[in-house]
């Protein structure tokens, strides 16, 4: 086969033409946006700031001592995340979930993590299994301890996202994570008002990791389905009894 090809009457070697590559460096405000919109974030889901609060560009840019292009790009990684609305020349607001809300995000997260179990039933490697061991115990440890709620909160969902994760499928891993934020809003909601949810999920992980030690699809699927399906059985009458108390109060 011949290298080289003629073009106007100038030869090119195909194997040895190369591109420069630029030498890129990290852009400060990037980082600081990804900073800001952690922060924020943190005080939305632990309701610090609540729903329907407005968020200022030029009050969150004062208080973080940072311009107000990094708090903008912020705004909009939340906004993706579902957890702020912005509009066009308005503030953004934080988003308050309606009904139809917990009904989207409980389906699209029993979905991926329905077809997360099908692929970790025969990828997930004892480093995953290990994970989810060493995840499972911390939570309940912290339910023996004095635990506060944000902590049981992030053990509860940083297990599912490891079992998610030994799927080894990018994709699923990724969609899982765009709508993590707001999950960890349903689990705080629902859990607030019964902790005792927290000892079912402590049951219900169990049970799970057995399924996948055992390569048991079906086992695993009623598990899943079955903790889903509960938790998405309580928001759905904490939301509703939230929003007709709204709509008594107006």
């Amino acid at each position: 086969m011949r290298n080289n090809m003629k073009k106007g009457g100038i030869a090119i070697n195909t194997l040895t033409k190369n591109r420069s590559t630029p030498t890129l460096t990290p852009i400060e405000r990037s980082s600081l946006a990804i900073e800001v919109a952690k922060q924020l974030r943190k005080e939305i889901l632990r309701g610090n700031i609540k729903p329907g609060e407005r968020i200022l560009e030029q009050e969150i840019s004062a208080m973080m001592r940072t311009s107000r292009g990094p708090v903008r790009d912020a705004l909009i990684r939340l906004e993706h995340e579902g957890l702020i609305v912005r509009e066009p020349n308005r503030s953004a607001v934080v988003a308050s979930m309606t009904v139809d809300d917990v009904e989207e995000v409980c389906s699209l997260r029993l979905s991926l993590e329905l077809l997360a179990l099908r692929y970790a039933i025969g990828r997930a490697q004892e480093e995953d299994i290990r994970r989810l061991e060493e995840v499972a115990e911390s939570l309940r440890k912290c339910l023996r301890e004095n635990f506060s709620l944000q902590e049981a909160v992030d053990l509860d969902l940083q297990f599912h996202e490891e079992f998610v994760k030994a799927a080894r499928h990018n994709r699923v891993l990724s969609m899982w994570q765009s709508i993590k934020p707001q999950i960890w809003f349903l689990i705080f909601s629902r859990n607030a008002f019964a902790i005792e949810n927290f000892e079912e999920g402590v049951i219900s992980h169990k049970e799970l990791l057995d399924k996948i030690r055992g390569k048991d699809y079906e086992g695993g699927r009623a598990n899943v389905q079955k903790h889903l399906d509960i938790a998405y059985a309580t928001l759905i009458t904490l939301y509703k009894k939230i929003h007709s108390v709204e709509e008594e109060v107006s």
